[in-house]
């Protein structure tokens, strides 16, 4: 069976849940719960059962934000959602089975990945290594025509580094190197990201141009920073993975309401008929 989700090692996500009943959500009010996981196979002895967090009790949403420790060791594991209600009657969410299917009962999967380091002798030890990585996200791949020199792309390194933008990471004395050497996948996407933002920014807007013979028009560029803005919030802060048993608990959780409540406008107007019995039989009028 495909994990739900997969969790890069030493990563700390956050999981948001809707827990379903029937079909419907789980009101959780005056409830406690708990996130249970555990490395398969059970024999390996990890497990892990820690309070929850319920995001909004009348609709059964829940969150746990994983802790220091709790992602660090690769392999799958399998999870519940523990209820308890407020005389001590216990839940768990999904069911589970020891087939682990969805006739029977299934639980939540997850994989927990090694990071996958670059070469850890040399790394990124100079501004240069990185031209290449912010001219593939830039789509800047004609050497013969470049969009953006070397320089402009030293600049913007130099102020990412020395901005905070890579936090541990500074300038050589030289101003050409990366002191100390990157050595994690993470953060050097993190650098790049930040430079071609940086770049980006300024020219978001869509512009033109017309003279006598000639006119042209470029596009805008707001999408392509918002997915830039996305990946940096994910190397920064980890990735939000989410789960959900229904379509209407993914919407719910989307808007932290019950969203079908308030989008739903119900007007009864009464009466609906007017029913004249007599000798002529029956009359309903509806109008």
């Amino acid at each position: 069976m495909t994990p739900d989700f997969r969790i890069s090692k030493g990563n700390l996500p956050t999981v948001q849940d809707t827990l379903q009943d029937d079909g419907g959500p789980v009101n959780l009010a005056g409830c406690t719960v708990k996130f249970n996981f555990q490395l398969l196979p059970a024999e390996e002895g990890i497990s892990f059962s820690n309070p929850a967090t319920i995001t909004t009790p009348a609709t059964g949403q829940v969150s746990y934000a994983f802790a220091a420790g709790e992602t660090a060791a690769p392999g799958l594991y399998q999870a519940q959602w523990e209820v308890t209600d407020g005389v001590g009657v216990k839940r768990t969410f999904p069911t589970g089975s020891l087939n682990n299917d969805d006739d029977n009962g299934r639980y939540i999967q997850f994989e927990i990945v090694d990071v996958v380091p670059l070469n850890p002798e040399a790394g990124i030890m100079e501004l240069e290594d990185t031209y290449e990585g912010i001219r593939a996200m830039l789509g800047d791949h004609n050497p013969q025509f470049r969009k953006y020199e070397d320089g402009v792309l030293a600049s913007v390194v130099r102020t990412c580094l020395r901005s905070g933008k890579l936090p541990g990471y500074c300038l050589s004395p030289n101003r050409m190197g990366i002191v100390p050497p990157i050595t994690v996948p993470r953060d050097f996407g993190l650098l790049i990201h930040h430079a071609a933002k940086m770049i980006l920014l300024p020219d978001a807007g869509d512009y033109s141009y017309k003279t006598r013979a000639l006119s042209e028009r470029f596009g805008e560029q707001r999408l392509f920073v918002q997915n830039l803005e996305n990946a940096l919030y994910d190397l920064q802060n980890g990735e939000v993975f989410s789960t959900f048993q229904s379509f209407y608990g993914w919407v719910n959780a989307l808007t932290g309401m019950n969203i079908w409540s308030l989008m739903t406008d119900m007007t009864t107007r009464a009466p609906v008929a007017n029913v004249i019995i007599g000798r002529a039989g029956i009359q309903v009028n509806t109008t």
